[in-house]
């Protein structure tokens, strides 16, 4: 089965769902995202940062992005903790590598969605990767 290729970017002041990926990884505003004659004439900076989706979404179907921050049960500390793409080509829960399919069944990552890495900071501590 195949996943949806979409992103989101944070440009400093919001996030912005409604993307075009161009060739050579240029990001383009589209007013409409179902009419691609709508692009904005406008290419983003090279400093906003892109956000690409998992494919999966959370307990209450709300789809998962790089940069997300879920809400674990209560049996992990931290609960809360960043979604992040490995260098290893995987998505992760955390930087002490929660396996993303270790939490997924029936098509849902059993965990909440609360925010992201740059509305809500405040929500992260540090993670402890020793035992």
């Amino acid at each position: 089965m195949a996943r949806e290729i979409k992103f989101r970017i944070w440009d400093g002041s919001q996030m912005n769902y409604h993307v075009l990926v161009g060739k050579l990884g240029v990001y383009y505003a589209s007013i409409d995202p179902k009419d691609t004659a709508s692009v904005i004439n406008t290419k983003y900076p090279a400093s906003i940062i892109p956000m690409q989706f998992t494919g999966s979404v959370d307990l209450n179907d709300k789809e998962i992005y790089e940069g997300d921050i879920v809400k674990l049960g209560s049996g992990f500390t931290p609960q809360f903790r960043p979604i992040i793409y490995s260098e290893y080509g995987s998505w992760r829960i955390g930087e002490c590598g929660i396996g993303y399919g270790q939490l997924k069944a029936n098509g849902k990552v059993h965990c909440e969605v609360v925010g992201n890495i740059y509305q809500n900071p405040e929500l992260l501590k540090p993670e402890s990767c020793t035992p």
